[in-house]
């Protein structure tokens, strides 16, 4: 049976599915997510990830969300109070004796660790501001920056001083991060292709940046942007990627004209775009398709949000997922003329009030 809505929904509330009944704590600290733990504390355990089942302790109340991604694990930390500035972390469930590269906010703070003969690493976190840590097992990054040489990317391609732009040549098997803004990284059609792992491109405090015209293939994340502001994603090609567009406190960004796919079934979460408190986003003619309808485990979303406000997503469209478009405790986001097809469930609301959901095609949803 084919169902066919043309909807228009205004000052949406909380729809709460069947099987949240009862499971709503769980639900909270989780982010509804496998491999994810997020909320205020000192342990934080993640469960049923593709990749590690980590625990953290901490020896100071903290908020934290831990999250869990084939390779990657990423720890976004926030300040509770401002009488303690630092604490001592427990991380568990690391393979043991094994070397990881811990990065902290990006990709030039490198720590080289080595888990315990117990898959244990401890080590000081700072706690007095934001910070966002993720460890991997592999490392290898190009830096594009502005000076004569645009950085690394007189080794991958050609430098634009008058326009700082770098235009690659060749294509990539690693993370490339911009270290300065009003960058433009245009991938001439080239490809990063990653080994699941890490983020293809990533930016950190940066403003004015452009990526385009890249595909980005096999990443943990693949445009991950943290605390950057009024930057542009547009004309890329994601594929595979655990996560394609990732931004955690970025605010008015533009997102246009991307296509992100799955190539192939898999039991491993994907997801198109993510937002952390991000807020004033834009996202236009966007395509998002999954290929994992079936998988009902809840792995597989088109777009995200959590606790991000005011975003705007306008004629995107998201098949072939568990779920189309999935919010919690985000408010005041519009969805115009978009479309949902072939999903599990097509629009989920959790927590979130005063959304706008207008003129969008929904069809072949189960609910």
């Amino acid at each position: 049976m084919v169902v066919v809505m043309r909807v228009t929904v205004f000052a949406v509330a909380v729809f709460l599915m069947p099987y949240l009944a009862g499971a709503s704590a769980l639900f909270l600290q989780t982010d509804g997510m496998p491999g994810v733990a997020a909320g205020e504390g000192f342990h934080f355990q993640t469960v049923d990830s593709d990749y590690l089942n980590i625990s953290l302790d901490s020896s100071e109340a903290i908020r934290l969300r831990l999250e869990s991604v084939p390779h990657t694990v990423t720890m976004r930390f926030k300040p509770v109070s401002a009488s303690a500035t630092s604490t001592q972390i427990t991380i568990a469930g690391l393979t043991p004796n094994t070397a990881y590269y811990k990065y902290e906010d990006n990709y030039h703070n490198l720590t080289l660790i080595l888990s315990d003969g117990n898959g244990a690493y401890f080590y000081t976190q700072d706690i007095s501001k934001a910070h966002i840590v993720f460890i991997q097992p592999k490392k290898s990054t190009k830096f594009i920056a502005n000076d004569a040489t645009g950085g690394d990317c007189a080794s991958i391609g050609t430098w634009d001083l008058a326009t700082l732009t770098c235009t690659l040549t060749t294509d990539l098997t690693e993370t490339v991060e911009i270290d300065s803004d009003g960058i433009t990284l245009d991938g001439g059609g080239h490809t990063t292709k990653g080994s699941d792992t890490g983020s293809g491109v990533y930016l950190d405090g940066r403003r004015g940046v452009t990526v385009r015209n890249m595909r980005i293939e096999n990443f943990s994340y693949g445009v991950n942007l943290n605390n950057s502001d009024n930057n542009r994603v547009g004309n890329n090609i994601f594929a595979n990627d655990n996560q394609a567009i990732v931004f955690s406190d970025s605010n008015a960004n533009v997102v246009s004209g991307n296509t992100v796919s799955l190539l192939v079934p898999s039991r491993s979460r994907h997801q198109g775009f993510v937002l952390f408190n991000s807020s004033e986003n834009f996202f236009q003619d966007n395509t998002i398709s999954l290929n994992n309808r079936a998988n009902v485990s809840g792995r597989h979303q088109g777009i995200l949000l959590f606790d991000s406000n005011r975003n705007n997503f306008v004629s995107n469209s998201v098949t072939d997922a568990f779920q189309g478009i999935l919010l919690f405790d985000s408010n005041l986001n519009s969805f115009i003329s978009g479309v949902v097809s072939d999903t599990y469930q097509g629009i989920f609301l959790f927590d979130s009030y005063d959304n706008v959901v207008r003129v969008n095609l929904i069809q072949n949803s189960e609910r």
